[in-house]
């Protein structure tokens, strides 16, 4: 009963996330903190009705690892602050269920979302650029025009020559080695817009140092815009000496965590599969 309410919240949460993240680029926090206090009540209520203390013991687990990782994806700039709130409380709420994998959910959602994550990213990084093509073949040079069919042929003799899971891992190194160029010049044409200073909120990332008369008022930050950046960039904007600036704009990944959840109940853990299908292969 307990597990069947917190999937169905973890499911109307993700939803309602994923459409602000891909409308507006933010999650309220309204709803991100919900989340995490109300998870926290169900499982205490589920502990209390059955006494079985995988229902707790793996809570403050699953929200250490996932916070940290959470927390190295936002300091590295991929994440917002957002993306962070919200896998807070999905790892209280996905903790733990009884329903006969080899690892808790937690570690299941969690490595599955490695992988949708990866291919999520790479999608939509994908698209960007086809959106772009005119401008982003601009930037390419001709090395370029070798590397994409160089990652093309070495992914197809990885799937013909190696073992399906070491197929799997090396194919997924080289297209990270092979796109990393890319995501980089889509990240620093693309990614971003110019917004007016009262419509900024805290953890938005600026593309530039603000500065007046040469001197910098406003640093770019990896962790975005704090509470005191905003102050000082709205009292300029009142005395009329800025209007606007650039900010980063990351990629919605929110609904990846909708479709990591949605793989983890079809499918189980993935990775473990494939990984386990590929021995069995040697």
């Amino acid at each position: 009963m307990f597990e069947i309410i917190l999937l169905v919240l973890a499911f109307v949460v993700l939803i309602i996330a994923s459409f602000n993240d891909l409308k507006t680029r933010e999650v309220p926090d309204y709803l991100s903190y919900s989340l995490l206090v109300i998870a926290i009540i169900l499982r205490l209520l589920w502990f209390v009705a059955e006494r079985n203390l995988n229902i707790i013991i793996w809570a403050p687990i699953a929200f250490s690892v996932l916070f940290l990782f959470s927390y190295l994806m936002y300091r590295a700039g991929q994440w917002g602050g957002g993306d962070v709130k919200v896998m807070m409380g999905l790892s209280v709420l996905l903790a733990w269920f009884p329903w006969g994998s080899t690892f808790p959910f937690f570690v299941d959602f969690f490595l599955n979302s490695l992988i949708v994550g990866a291919f999520y990213g790479l999608i939509a990084v994908c698209i960007i650029g086809l959106l772009n093509w005119n401008k982003l073949k601009k930037q390419l040079l001709t090395v370029d025009y070798i590397i994409l069919p160089a990652i093309a042929i070495a992914l197809a003799i990885i799937f013909n020559v190696l073992p399906l899971v070491f197929a799997m891992l090396a194919s997924l190194l080289v297209v990270a080695v092979g796109m990393f160029r890319y995501f980089k010049i889509i990240e620093s044409n693309f990614l971003h817009k110019d917004i007016d200073v009262e419509e900024l909120t805290e953890g938005d990332w600026l593309l530039h140092d603000v500065k007046l008369s040469g001197k910098n008022v406003v640093k770019k930050r990896e962790v975005g815009l704090l509470t005191q950046d905003l102050k000082k960039l709205r009292m300029l904007k009142k005395n009329g000496l800025l209007k606007k600036v650039s900010i980063k704009v990351g990629i919605p990944f929110v609904p990846a965590f909708l479709i990591s959840l949605v793989i983890t109940l079809a499918f189980g853990n993935v990775l473990f599969r494939i990984m386990s299908y590929g021995f069995s292969m040697i």
